[in-house]
């Protein structure tokens, strides 16, 4: 019966909040976890039944890449060019459901105008007010369930441990993975508008069957990868770093682990709702065996969400600087996912390079499990 306001600010809120609402549920103390974010909190007390209200309030600028994206760019540019040249009004009834959703895009465009003055033409402040309560009356009177989609805590873990096999070059490697901590990070982000996450702590060893040598593949004390979709609306640019260590490759695409630095920017585009491509450009200052490198790598991608809930994601990159020459070779990466329910997911994963001296080809099957 309490009512208390949950501020996403401050020292480890989450934790400090977790363990109040563990007084009325002692045993959620218990449960398996190594991470514990605002997310968590939500999810697991709502799992228990212990939360009888639950309301996401996302920002003007999601409802907006939410609402846009579910309407369709066609229906979304005329409404935004009729608010620029001041000639929207507000749908009139019998609604439909395409004049319902297109007044709650026009009322989260009002609300990002408010925030991020745009071109829009809102007129005079009287005849402002008058469409406006009419547009707040159409969309108070016709909600949408738009939150079922959106909702960061449907299907989101903390953390994650996977197992796999690897073939690399022909020698054969075990492949241990431990995600400990993450931020809004899920293999299935079709609930969402974008493709990100952020990682803390990431470790993945390859264990050799033939020669019993184990490796590090990688660490990454941070990463993060936010493939936000550009939006005519609202703008939005995608970005990608890495602070850790990793594989990289020599002259002759022999593999070996060097300390890296790695930041990248640049560009998503929704083709459809299931279809999403990106441009980005990545630099990076890494040190190994190998000496010191200052490496850069155009990439350009695609991810496509497909029947029976999987996905598959194409890259291809071209890395320059990697070797003792700078010169560049081609990478090209393909990885097909299988979401079961919201934890397990299998994967298979293509990786092939090729360089002017050798090439390298890399075959991976594993198992995710998300907790």
């Amino acid at each position: 019966s309490v009512k208390a306001p949950y501020y996403f600010i401050g020292y480890n809120c989450a934790t400090a909040v977790y363990f109040t609402l563990s007084l009325g549920d002692p045993s959620v103390i218990d449960e398996l976890g190594l991470w514990v974010d605002p997310i968590t909190v939500v999810r697991r007390f709502s799992a228990r039944n212990k939360v009888a209200r639950r309301v996401f309030l996302p920002s003007s600028d999601w409802r907006v890449r939410t609402l846009s994206s579910q309407l369709g760019s066609g229906a979304s540019e005329d409404i935004y060019d009729s608010l620029r040249r001041g000639i929207y009004e507000p749908p009139k009834e019998p609604f439909t459901e395409e004049a319902i959703l297109s007044a709650h895009l026009v009322e989260a465009l009002v609300d990002f105008h408010q925030e991020f003055p745009t071109q829009l033409d809102l007129g005079e402040s009287d005849d402002r007010r008058a469409w406006f309560d009419e547009l707040r009356a159409t969309t108070q009177s016709h909600p949408i369930e738009s939150n079922s989609l959106v909702d960061p805590t449907v299907g989101s873990r903390s953390s994650r441990i996977a197992l796999g096999g690897v073939q690399q070059n022909g020698t054969r490697y075990g492949k241990l993975e431990l995600l400990p901590a993450s931020h809004y990070l899920s293999d299935d982000n079709r609930r969402s508008y974008m493709e990100s996450g952020l990682g803390l702590g990431k470790v993945s060893v390859l264990y050799g069957l033939d020669d019993s040598d184990v490796r590090l593949q990688e660490l990454a004390l941070y990463s993060y990868d936010a493939l936000i979709p550009h939006n005519k609306f609202t703008g939005g640019l995608s970005s990608r770093a890495f602070l850790g260590a990793k594989q990289q490759w020599s002259d002759t695409l022999i593999p070996y682990t060097a300390s890296k630095i790695e930041l990248g920017i640049g560009r998503t585009y929704s083709v459809t709702p299931d279809v999403q491509t990106y441009a980005m450009i990545s630099g990076a200052a890494s040190a190994g065996a190998k000496g010191g490198k200052l490496s850069y790598s155009p990439e350009v991608g695609l991810t496509v969400y497909e029947i029976f809930n999987m996905k598959t994601i194409g890259a291809f990159r071209l890395v320059c600087g990697e070797d003792t020459a700078g010169r560049c070779y081609r990478h090209t990466s393909m990885t097909q996912s299988l979401f079961i329910g919201e934890v397990l997911t299998p994967y298979f994963m293509l990786d092939h390079r090729i360089s002017s001296q050798a090439k390298s080809q890399t075959y991976e099957l594993g198992l995710r499990y998300s907790f």
